[in-house]
């Protein structure tokens, strides 16, 4: 346990080896994501030079998550969520594969990537509130915030990597070699899902009638606990606004720097590397008694970040701005995730992660959308501002809770 000790939760998490497998089979098939992410944003640029166009594509990805979600969250609270979990994943497997397959064939506008798109945000929308749950499920307690940053570090260092990736590849082997990257990445992801066991079983049989009212028990449920309620506000504005100007970068690349896909790549890999490094400085403090001060400065660097952005003509003050906002962005959200995880009841766990997926994954593509429409007619820097703007404001009010006692969310088990 001395590993442990010194490096905090993720040694400790990573010692379990239930987790352990499940991260190693994930991490291929994250990087093969953000390689296909960066990919399909930038053949919607080529397709129609259009931020709106950007954004509506963006959205379709997200947008699935906002109405499927919660429904999903109910179904991950009385059904087998390891079967589930493999089944989606084998869907999405499916969707990369026809993505591919019309890439190389030249057969892609901008409607079928936008129903391509849509598709696979609805797999990982019904996805979404199982995969949450299953982590929680494989590991103890104390392991729980290690095992959050893990999966956001994984998370974000294929952000970090795969766009990169994708640069170059999308460069010298053009788009349908990205897409079909993605679709080899999605077995071994599979297979470790096959060889994985959990605690939970599912719940008694209840009739389908019943799933209205179990989603109105945790919305219920959210909007009474006097931590998840307030925290769960806060992942919603910080992804409404902040997350969904990274989804416009495609056109913040080529309308500010008269990039190419790698100018792209150099600015979504910027975001991740700030992501990783918030992922690390949280995994190895994760033990800390109070995790709201991660919440309050990381949504601060968050606001501060679009400020820089905003005023950016450089492609480095770009970079800087965006490490950032992934810094920023990423320690505010390990902290929240962990606040509920560790003070959610069981029976309600599905369902209250799915809200957390619509504020997290869904509400950064009706954002970006907006925001697209707005950079059509003024550019993209002026929505950038205005998003700073409502950011600061919005830290503002997440300060004074602080102040008057939010931060009384201790670390898991205080």
């Amino acid at each position: 346990m001395a590993g442990s000790t010194r490096f905090g939760g993720i040694t400790l998490a990573l010692e379990n080896p239930q987790f352990r497998l499940y991260t190693l089979g994930s991490l291929p098939s994250l990087l093969g994501t953000w390689i296909q992410r960066l990919a399909v944003a930038w053949l919607a640029w080529k397709l129609t030079q259009s931020h709106a166009w950007v954004g509506a594509v963006a959205m379709a990805d997200m947008l699935p998550v906002v109405f499927l979600a919660p429904f999903a969250g109910a179904f991950a609270d009385r059904l087998d969520r390891l079967k589930v979990a493999r089944f989606l994943q084998i869907g999405s497997m499916s969707q990369a594969i026809v993505l591919t397959a019309l890439a190389f064939a030249n057969l892609i506008g901008i409607e079928i990537l936008l129903v391509l798109a849509f598709i696979q945000g609805t797999l990982q929308a019904l996805l979404q509130p199982f995969r949450h749950a299953i982590v929680a499920n494989l590991v103890d307690r104390d392991e729980l915030p290690g095992a959050i940053a893990v999966n956001s570090i994984g998370w974000h260092a294929s952000r970090f990597i795969g766009p990169a990736l994708a640069g170059v590849i999308i460069d010298r082997l053009g788009i349908g070699a990205a897409f079909a990257i993605n679709a080899t990445t999605y077995p071994l992801f599979v297979y470790a899902l096959y060889r994985l066991s959990i605690a939970h079983q599912p719940g008694a049989k209840r009739s389908l009638r019943e799933i209205p009212r179990e989603i109105l028990d945790a919305a219920r449920y959210i909007a009474g606990h006097r931590i998840i309620g307030p925290v769960i506000a806060i992942i919603f504005v910080n992804s409404f606004i902040g997350r969904a100007v990274m989804e416009l970068l495609p056109g913040f690349a080529g309308e500010i720097f008269d990039g190419e896909s790698g100018v792209l790549a150099i600015l979504v890999s910027s975001t991740g590397f700030g992501a990783v490094i918030g992922g690390l400085w949280f995994g190895l403090s994760a033990k800390r008694d109070r995790l709201m001060p991660f919440v309050v400065g990381g949504t601060l660097m968050l606001a501060l970040g679009h400020f820089s952005l905003a005023a950016a003509n450089r492609i480095e003050v770009a970079m800087a701005s965006l490490a950032v906002m992934g810094l920023g962005l990423t320690i505010a959200g390990i902290a929240i995730q962990t606040i509920v995880q560790s003070e959610v009841d069981e029976v309600l766990r599905g369902r209250v992660m799915s809200v957390y997926g619509v504020m997290w994954i869904g509400s950064p593509g009706l954002g970006a959308l907006i925001m697209g429409a707005m950079s059509d007619v003024t550019g993209i820097q002026w929505p950038v501002l205005g998003a700073a703007v409502l950011l600061i404001s919005f830290w503002t009010w997440v300060w004074r809770r602080e102040r008057r006692g939010l931060s009384s969310a201790t670390r898991p088990g205080g």
